[in-house]
């Protein structure tokens, strides 16, 4: 892998945009109705919002998964988050898919054959199949640390919205809810009316996206892949 041309790397960093730049796409219509707390059902939206919010910033693992379209292209992502440590799973945009594993201010990933021909060539595309890559979570590859964070990945999911409408209890995979409507751009928020009110679900039929948020303070072990390629010494050429 010696002087692997610079561009070649600089395709790796293409592959953690676009997921993240799909994730906000696909929250920003379907998240921007976060959510609550118990006796949540006589609170305002916008404090059911904030309540959410604050109980899933204090989790200590979360795993978050869903699927949607984003600019035309199919989404989905499977993450699970440890608190003050990182996370690790698997994102696909638009038939490209990449893992990752995110531990302190190192990132892991390894991408599909498909990423790879899309971004270098044929030949490239061999010889790194398969072959998990490290880089910093600092600099030009920054997307990397939102992975990684529990706050940082809600902040994106939960932070924009327009104008709030909360509805009726409902129940969602056998919980009791009370859903937040964003009634700008079409997205609810699903939030645990009863316990701690934690985001249970986000969907937009806009998008035809739905993100499920569940396996809240359950065990998840990061392992950091083994004989991972430096990706800066690959852009030193």
């Amino acid at each position: 892998m010696r002087g692997w041309p610079a561009y070649r790397a600089a395709g790796i960093r293409v592959v953690v945009a676009l997921a993240t730049a799909g994730i906000v796409t696909v929250g920003a219509g379907a998240l921007a109705a976060r959510a609550a707390t118990n006796s949540i059902t006589s609170q305002s939206p916008s404090a059911i919002l904030a309540a959410a919010t604050s109980a899933i910033d204090g989790v200590s693992t979360v795993h978050v998964a869903g699927s949607g379209v984003s600019n035309g292209r199919s989404l989905s992502l499977d993450l699970h988050l440890v608190a003050a440590k990182g996370g690790e799973g698997t994102v696909a945009l638009g038939g490209l898919s990449f893992q990752f594993v995110v531990i302190g201010n190192e990132g892991y990933f390894k991408s599909s054959v498909a990423f790879w021909k899309r971004y270098t060539n044929a030949a490239v595309a061999q010889l790194v199949e398969n072959r998990w890559f490290k880089a910093s979570t600092d600099g030009d590859f920054a997307s990397f640390a939102e992975f990684g964070n529990i706050r940082e990945l809600f902040g994106s999911l939960l932070g924009a919205h327009g104008t709030l409408a909360k509805g009726q209890l409902t129940t969602v995979r056998a919980q009791r809810v009370i859903p937040i409507t964003n009634e700008t751009n079409g997205g609810t928020l699903y939030v645990a009316a009863s316990g701690k009110p934690y985001p249970v679900e986000i969907a937009n039929t806009r998008k035809h996206g739905v993100i499920v948020i569940d396996n809240i303070d359950q065990p998840v072990s990061l392992i950091a892949p083994s004989d991972a390629i430096n990706v800066s010494q690959l852009e030193k050429g």
